[in-house]
């Protein structure tokens, strides 16, 4: 599905690439906005493709839960002076689950939740160029027990957390690399934490 200077409003739930084996992408370009009133999951279910990718200066809101790999395999990327308004993000959200979201150029994706980079499967997020993300609550690069969590910040991303937290389940494994951009722990009442458990 392609959007070109166009608006989409859904009032449930958004799933690209449903059920497996399937392959499906979502393109959201130039001035069109998608917004979903509930979760949006991008590679649903095994043995499942999805990919959503945001140009130009549109815009993609979920209201619910984005969920970049849920039982499958997805990415997110977005790129120009586009803008995702989120909740609460899952990169790689199950055990067997792998998901990637680069951000790239101005783009900007503010959180009024927590992002997890590796929830339990596999999650990378790629931060470039002047892109920015930032998150309420918890950056997490490798969340639940044994998931595997990367984030780079590269140029001048900036990324930020109420806390921070780099392998934070039982046997995580969470990696950041930051070569140029920046990055900051914003609660005070919150923390920075290399190997919570």
């Amino acid at each position: 599905m392609s959007l070109t200077n166009s608006t989409v409003t859904v009032v449930g739930e958004t799933l690209v690439a449903n059920i497996g084996p399937s392959i499906a992408t979502l393109s959201v370009q130039g001035t069109s906005a998608f917004q979903t009133g509930s979760d949006m999951n991008v590679g649903n279910t095994a043995l499942t493709q999805g990919a959503v990718t945001v140009g130009g200066s549109a815009s993609l809101t979920v209201l619910g839960r984005l969920r970049v790999g849920a039982l499958g395999n997805g990415s997110v990327a977005a790129s120009g002076s586009t803008r995702l308004t989120l909740n609460q993000v899952q990169v790689g959200n199950n055990l067997a689950a792998t998901g990637t979201m680069p951000l790239a150029d101005a783009a900007a994706a503010p959180l009024s939740g927590y992002i997890a980079i590796g929830n339990s499967g596999s999650g990378s997020l790629s931060m470039s160029g002047r892109s920015r993300m930032s998150a309420q609550y918890d950056l997490n690069v490798a969340d639940l027990g044994g998931a595997l969590g990367t984030m780079t910040i590269a140029d001048r991303a900036a990324a930020s957390g109420g806390s921070v937290y780099l392998g934070k389940g039982d046997l995580s494994s969470g990696v950041m690399t930051i070569t140029g951009g920046t990055l900051s722990q914003t609660n005070p009442g919150g923390a920075f934490i290399v190997g919570r458990d």
